[in-house]
């Protein structure tokens, strides 16, 4: 009788299982797994972060080096060399 009662359980189980019922089994794995999506998307947002900083970085020395030209032109200017 014992051994029936464990087979239909397990049985049971199952079939909650298939039907999407959250069951201890479930749960880990839903758990794992966002896990998984958490590491992956921070990984992904550090890496964004790291290629916006260096964008930001590049942009920074191109407005620096145009304004010291403008800035040379223009006292150039002022001096008479133009």
């Amino acid at each position: 009788m014992l051994a029936v009662c464990e087979e239909r359980l397990e049985a049971w189980r199952t079939l909650q299982e298939l039907a999407g019922i959250v069951t201890p089994f479930t749960a880990e794995v839903e758990a794992k797994l966002k896990e998984q999506l958490a590491q992956g998307h921070q990984a992904e947002l550090a890496a964004l972060k790291e290629d916006y900083e260096a964008r930001l970085e590049t942009q920074r020395a191109e407005m620096e080096a145009d304004m010291a030209a403008r800035i040379k032109g223009q006292l150039m200017g002022l001096a008479g060399y133009n």
